[in-house]
């Protein structure tokens, strides 16, 4: 990593690990090296091409792409590093209403992401595929995780009930917006959004798939910060009914990471699959 970092003229002697799922180091105060065993080249290019397609055309700062290559045999990113705290590890020292500012921003932040055309990064077969290949697995990982075997049973009939047809239009996803990867810092007394990070899972299809993992992850079954992040994405409350909380909680029960018995130890205990939804989704 010391000689990648040397041939980009970075300051190798000052490398950080800055933990993840591959091999992410901060290489001084300015920039990061992102390194990737070959399996997982589709998500260095997809970052490196969503980067440069969004530019500086977010109201939040994202990476800019520095560099695009291979070392020996390994894809890697060169990106400027963003100042900030993942918004997970300071989320309980946020206070309440700076707490939704920052979801109300992230909101705006997603509808400016979800308007730009999309670069040709979707996942093998589009949106439909993509929800088909994760239908196959959903039930048993759910079951596997632990979760109430009442919910479990009700999956199939629930999801088939959301009505997840292909959105009217495709849009830009990051797919991973998790408390890890929104950060966030304090300026003139308050906490800002300082920057989304990790577009290695970029990919086109329903907007809402963007709102579930900040909903779960950072709004964690609060209402205030529910509304606060639909309110920046522009979702009015006359199109906060049951029907969008069916399709939230179904693609947060479709989605590969999500394991419904961590988010339903936060609302106490529930037993039936309307309920959990109402519970994560509080939309009323």
């Amino acid at each position: 990593m010391a000689a990648l970092a040397r041939a980009y003229g970075l300051p190798a002697e000052a490398l950080q690990d800055l933990g993840g799922g591959n091999l992410v180091v901060g290489a001084g105060p300015e920039y990061v090296i992102k390194l990737t065993p070959p399996v997982f080249r589709r998500e260095i290019d997809a970052e490196a091409a969503v980067l440069t397609h969004i530019g500086a055309a977010l109201p939040v700062p994202v990476p800019r792409l520095v560099a695009h290559g291979e070392w020996l045999g390994w894809p890697f990113v060169i990106l400027t590093r963003l100042r900030g705290r993942a918004i997970g590890a300071c989320r309980d020292s946020v206070p309440a209403e700076d707490m939704r500012a920052l979801l109300r921003t992230l909101g705006t932040a997603l509808r400016a992401l979800h308007a730009l055309a999309a670069p040709a990064c979707a996942p093998g077969g589009g949106w439909a595929a993509f929800l088909a290949r994760e239908s196959i697995g959903c039930v048993a990982r759910q079951h596997a995780w632990g979760v109430a075997p009442a919910i479990v049973e009700a999956l199939p009939r629930f999801l088939a009930g959301a009505a997840l047809a292909p959105p009217a239009r495709s849009v830009l996803l990051h797919a991973d917006l998790t408390h890890e990867n929104v950060l966030v810092g304090q300026s003139g007394g308050r906490w800002k959004l300082t920057g989304l990070v990790d577009f290695g899972d970029a990919m086109t299809g329903d907007p809402l798939f963007d709102l579930i993992t900040p909903a779960l992850l950072i709004g964690r079954g609060e209402p205030a910060l529910l509304a606060a992040l639909l309110d920046g994405y522009g979702i009015p409350p006359a199109q906060r009914d049951a029907a969008l909380r069916r399709r939230l909680m179904a693609l947060a029960a479709l989605h590969r990471w999500n394991d419904l018995s961590r988010f339903s130890r936060w609302c106490g205990p529930v037993t039936d699959v309307e309920g959990l939804s109402r519970a994560l989704f509080p939309l009323d």
